[in-house]
């Protein structure tokens, strides 16, 4: 699912945002500004709902893309960061525990 929205979203938005507002339409111009903000908060909240891998894909995907304003990912990929660092360290952790119960 979020890989086929997140480019709707990537090519619609900015066609969105290049129309030009006047004083009867900058409310309408507000609701959508709020709307695309709660849009980015649920893809950052089903992003870090995936797992590790499926993660990784979609962050790297949008890493890579000229679109990377929007949606703004930055909050799921240090997530992301934070939870990679902290399985490595415990499969490392995990590592060293079983040597030394195989030395043994």
């Amino acid at each position: 699912m979020v890989k086929v929205w997140l480019p709707f979203v990537r090519d619609t938005k900015p066609s969105i945002n290049s129309v030009t507002t006047d004083g009867e339409n900058a409310l309408a111009f507000k609701f959508y500004g709020e709307l695309w903000q709660s849009l980015e908060s649920a893809f950052v909240s089903i992003i870090l709902a995936l797992s590790s891998g499926d993660q990784a894909e979609i962050l790297t995907d949008w890493l890579g893309n000229v679109h990377i304003q929007f949606p703004d990912l930055n909050g799921a990929f240090e997530v992301w960061c934070y939870w990679s660092k902290v399985a490595k360290r415990r499969l490392s952790l995990l590592g060293g525990i079983h040597d030394k119960t195989m030395a043994v």
